[in-house]
């Protein structure tokens, strides 16, 4: 594939970052991201926001992208995935005690929002 195309943030999410082929997320009002991690895909991938109007014509334009433009817009966009993935995917690459401590950090930070 040149392209994939993705409207959930499941473990398809991490799948499709593993392929490091261009991604775009299509946010779907049926599956709102949560602001952090959209703003944070934003900068990471190719979002499209199904929620606004002329969201159809602007994925157009992305499909119809010249390859080499599509993939250099791809690469510039590495840092933002790295972090993407960190944050989001697959937790920071350290030992295990530090994975721990940061799983029962984000923990405790949900269920600030929750309280």
């Amino acid at each position: 594939a040149d392209i994939l195309l993705i409207d959930r943030a499941t473990s398809t999410l991490g799948w499709a970052l593993g392929a490091d082929k261009p991604l775009v997320y299509l946010d779907l009002p049926i599956c709102p991201l949560h602001p952090d991690a959209r703003e944070a895909m934003e900068q990471a991938l190719f979002l499209v926001d199904a929620n606004t109007p002329g969201w159809t014509e602007e994925l157009k334009a992305l499909l119809a992208m010249s390859p080499d433009i599509l993939m250099q817009s791809w690469q510039d966009k590495l840092p933002a995935r790295k972090t993407l993935a960190e944050h989001y995917v697959v937790g920071p690459r350290q030992g295990k005690r530090q994975l721990l401590r940061w799983l029962f950090q984000a923990r405790n930070e949900n269920l600030g929002d929750t309280i």
